[in-house]
């Protein structure tokens, strides 16, 4: 009967390992594969040129800086600008400019169509989207807080970050151990997966 046990024990021992093994590579897939919302949008500078209110459409000019130094690519990216109520009020044409995307140590131009919905004096966001330029399905990639004031442009400064929670895979509160996935919950909504290699 003993013998019974420990096979069947060993058995169990296996399916879990190989269940968790699976569940982790599910976890990371698309975090290499489909390029998630990215951790470098932090390092990406962007800031207003011009406005040329006498061409036809109207233009608004932005320079791009990315200051991260890894291989990463926001691919076939445009820019997308929207008023706080999700309006957009100027964007990045179609197979325009640098049509492959945003990669390490890139500082260019990037010219965007004001629509007639485009007012000189509001609150919105600046939106860098992946696969822009690509024809197939877009996805956010970064959205950076912006004021246009009858002052000038400033960037909202935006408020650190707290993490409220870190889940298990389960979902239950955890401090958190090296080669385990993790989600973290921060204060502004916004959750991350994260798995801390040794």
């Amino acid at each position: 009967m003993k013998v019974y046990q420990h096979i069947l024990q060993k058995l169990v021992t296996n399916k879990i390992r190989t269940i968790k093994k699976l569940l982790l590579i599910l976890l990371c897939f698309p975090v290499f594969a489909f390029g998630q919302i990215t951790p470098y949008c932090d390092s990406i500078e962007i800031n207003l040129l011009s406005i040329d209110t006498f061409s036809n459409p109207r233009t608004i000019d932005f320079e791009v800086t990315s200051n991260y130094f890894t291989n990463y690519t926001f691919p076939y990216c445009g820019l997308v600008l929207l008023d706080n109520n999700g309006d957009t009020l100027a964007f990045q044409p179609l197979l325009s400019g640098n049509v492959y995307g945003i990669t390490q140590g890139l500082i260019e131009t990037r010219t965007l169509e004001a629509t007639s919905n485009f007012s000189y004096f509001f609150s919105g966001v600046l939106q860098i989207v992946n696969d822009w330029h690509s024809g197939g399905p877009t996805y956010l990639a970064c959205s950076f807080p912006i004021n246009f004031t009858p002052t000038g442009v400033s960037n909202t400064s935006q408020k650190a970050k707290r993490i409220c929670k870190r889940l298990n895979l389960l979902g239950k509160e955890t401090k958190g151990t090296n080669n385990e996935p993790l989600f973290y919950i921060y204060d502004d909504g916004t959750v991350e997966r994260k798995i801390i290699m040794e």
